[in-house]
This record gives C-alpha cells, sequence and structure tokens, in this order.
C-alpha cells in the first residue's frame, strides 16, 4: 500500500473523525430501520415513505453542499454538521427512552440528519487535497476506505449486541457521542494551504443558483471528469441493484437451507474491500479515467460470476472478488474526481457525483423489483451486470480520448498519451 501520511497530524484527525462517524451512522440506520418497522407494525408501505424522506433532500438540495465546500469556510461547515447531527440524535435517544417517537418526529429526524450530511460530504471531500499532498492522495484515499468498511463490519454487530443487552436508545446516544468525539477531532486540526476563494458574505440564493450552474457547466466542459461523474453514477444504480436486492434474493432463493450464507457473503464482500483497499497502491501505481472505466466493467465482470455455479464456496469466492474489485473502484473515482477538479469547483463536483450516486440507490430497489417480478432474479444479474461491463467498455474504447490525465501516487500529476 502506498505511504501513509504518518507525519500529517491533519488528515490522522479527520482520519479518525471519519472513523467514528462511519461506526455511528452504521450502528444509527440499523437500529433506525428496525424503530421504523417497529412504529408502523411491519406496514412496509409506510417504511417506503420514510426512506423516501431521507431521500428528499438530495433532490431539493443536493447541489447546496457543494456550493457551501467551493464558497465557504469547510472546517466551521463540518463543525456545524457534527454538533446539530449530535444534538439531533441525542434528541432520537430522548424520544426513544420515553417511547414518545411518532412517525413525524421520525420523518422530520431523517430529513434533517441527511441534510446535515449533504453539507458535511461535499466539504469532507474537498478537505482531503488541501491538507495531503497530490502524490498521497490514493493512499489517503484507500485508508479512508478501509476506515470506512472497518466502521460498516463492526458497526451493526456492536448495535446488535446493545439492543440485545440494552435498547435502542443506547445505541443513539452512543451514535451522538461519536458525532461529538468526530467534533472534537475537526476542531484542532489545522489547515496549511488555505484557499483563495473563501467568500464571507451570507449565502444568497441567487448566487448559490448561479454557481451550481456555472459548476455543472464546467463538468460539461470537462470530457474526462464528466465521464468519471456519469458513467459512474449510472453503473452504481445496477451495481447497488444486484449487492442490495438481487444477490441478497438470489442466494436465499438458491441456499434455503442455511440462510446465514447472506450474512456471511455480505461480510465477505466488505472483507475483500479492505483487502482491495490494501492492495490498491500496490497494484496500481496510476490513477485515470481510463483506469476507472475499466475497473468498472471488471466489477461487472465478477458480479456476473455470481451465478456461474451454484456452489456456497464459489458465491462466496465471487463475493471477496467483489469487495476487492469495489475497492479500487471507489479509490480511483474519489482519486480522480479530486485531482480533476479544482478549488473553485471541488466541493460541487462530488455535490453532482454524490446526488447521482444517492439518486441511484435509493431507485435500486424499485428497479430491481420491478424487473424481478417482470423476468426472474437470473435474468436481473445477467443482465445489469452486462451493463456494468458494456458501458464502460463502449466510452472506453470509442472516446478520443486525446491527453489523457494519469495520476502517479508516487510523484506529481502527470499526462500520458
Amino acid at each position: 500500500m502506498g505511504r501513509f501520511p504518518v507525519n500529517n497530524k491533519s488528515f490522522i484527525k479527520i482520519l479518525s473523525a471519519n472513523s467514528l462517524s462511519k461506526l455511528g451512522d452504521s450502528m444509527h440506520e440499523l437500529v433506525f430501520l428496525l424503530l421504523t418497522i417497529s412504529i408502523v407494525n411491519n406496514d412496509f408501505k409506510l417504511i417506503g415513505i420514510i426512506y423516501f424522506i431521507k431521500f428528499i433532500p438530495y433532490l431539493l438540495f443536493g447541489f447546496l453542499g457543494g456550493h457551501l465546500a467551493d464558497n465557504y469556510n469547510n472546517k466551521i461547515l463540518m463543525l456545524f454538521s457534527d454538533f446539530s447531527r449530535a444534538i439531533i440524535t441525542f434528541l432520537l435517544c430522548f424520544l426513544t427512552y420515553f417511547n414518545m417517537i411518532n412517525l413525524l418526529l421520525l420523518g422530520a429526524i431523517a430529513f434533517c440528519m441527511t441534510l446535515l450530511r449533504i453539507v458535511f460530504q461535499p466539504c469532507f471531500q474537498s478537505t482531503i487535497p488541501i491538507i495531503v499532498e497530490k502524490k498521497d492522495l490514493a493512499s489517503a484515499n484507500s485508508f479512508m476506505q478501509i476506515s470506512e468498511e472497518i466502521g460498516t463490519i463492526i458497526g451493526p454487530s456492536l448495535a446488535g449486541i446493545l439492543i440485545t443487552h440494552m435498547n435502542q436508545s443506547i445505541v443513539f446516544a452512543l451514535d451522538a457521542c461519536t458525532y461529538l468525539i468526530s467534533f472534537i477531532f475537526i476542531a484542532t486540526f489545522t489547515v496549511t494551504r488555505n484557499r483563495s476563494n473563501i467568500q464571507n458574505k451570507i449565502i444568497s440564493f441567487k448566487f448559490l443558483i448561479g454557481d451550481t450552474v456555472q459548476g455543472i457547466k464546467n463538468i460539461f466542459n470537462d470530457g474526462q471528469l464528466l465521464i468519471t461523474i456519469i458513467i459512474s453514477g449510472f453503473c452504481i444504480l445496477f451495481v447497488s441493484s444486484i449487492i442490495r436486492f438481487i444477490f441478497p434474493i438470489y442466494l436465499k432463493t438458491n441456499f434455503t437451507s442455511d440462510t446465514k450464507i447472506i450474512g456471511f457473503a455480505l461480510s465477505t464482500i466488505a472483507l475483500g474491500t479492505v483487502i482491495g483497499a490494501l492492495l490498491y497502491n500496490k497494484i496500481w501505481h496510476t490513477s485515470s479515467p481510463k483506469k476507472l472505466l475499466f475497473f468498472w466493467s471488471a466489477y461487472g465482470a465478477s458480479l456476473l460470476m455470481i451465478t456461474a455455479f451454484p456452489s456456497q464456496t464459489w458465491v462466496i469466492t465471487i463475493a471477496f472478488i467483489i469487495g476487492l474489485i469495489g475497492a479500487w473502484v471507489d479509490i480511483c473515482l474519489v482519486t480522480n474526481i479530486q485531482m480533476l477538479s479544482t478549488n473553485e469547483n471541488i466541493g460541487k463536483n462530488f455535490s453532482v457525483f454524490s446526488t447521482l450516486a444517492n439518486t441511484g440507490e435509493a431507485s435500486s430497489g424499485l428497479i430491481a423489483s420491478f424487473t424481478i417480478a417482470m423476468t426472474s432474479v437470473l435474468f436481473c444479474v445477467n443482465f445489469f451486470s452486462a451493463l456494468v461491463i458494456i458501458i464502460p467498455l463502449i466510452m472506453l474504447f470509442t472516446k478520443k480520448w486525446g491527453a489523457s490525465r494519469s495520476f502517479t501516487h508516487k510523484n506529481k500529476p502527470t499526462v500520458t498519451y
């Protein structure tokens, strides 16, 4: 793996903040789902409504976070977001403990938490290139990926233990504490390279709209950045459909004698992601839009192999490979957006991508269920995987790339022909 920026105290602090937040988020998601199910008495339509409310902020305010990240102080915005999420989560803990929570309050809390995430995430992604040298970006992104996956693995298990031996409110209290500790880490890191585009004025709606439109124009004017964001958003739609919905259904349908394989397979994907992140810089010495398209196609190929043999050993092996290649996709994708962006538009670029990605993930369940109803699970796996393979390959071999920007992980960014 690439060199860890061990002497970069700011990076270590923001990595620690991200790790704790991800751990808290993964606990929160599980308990929030269980709480929602208990409140609506297993009415899946109402569950769908609550989760749609969680998604609405991306439709209404998806570009707000990018505008704020590019024009205002990222550190202050992240502090505001973390502190606000801590307060809201403590409120949820209080309401749950005293059995005062209802569907309306749950929807309002879900809406606010998503809105604050919209503010936090572009600021967080925009901060990394400021505190980390360009040659260390891929390494930094690898460690971020590892920390997030570890949180994803530990969080649900820890939440399950706490719920079993205590109650749901304890999990929300612990989640709120992770936001407060993250707040402390962020408050104490320093930015050594300041940006020249920081605004000191009150947010203007006219400025917001104009800045967002200009940011989208800039993406369309940069063919490689456009492909990086648009193709990735397209692929995420079908990859999410397979991994989150179709893959578990396939396992449950074909291995009914042992339902534990579903959890084991998903855990194996997470393990593969950690190993993939560790190996990224050792195997791949550069990141580029072309390489990202290749990774997406390889990702699709690994998903296509799920149904090749009806064997548990085969499924677990493929699950590990899916996680491995998925880590390479994530690291290469984030590194490309960071390196293809300027200080003036990096936040907006991540907001555009985040909006597309979250729209894809939110739509993936609907698309998967509709397609399965019309065809079959096997058809969905094969068809969706084929799309993830073919579309990036078409772009890879038909686009006139000209000077393809390739970013080495050991020296300065270079241009290759």
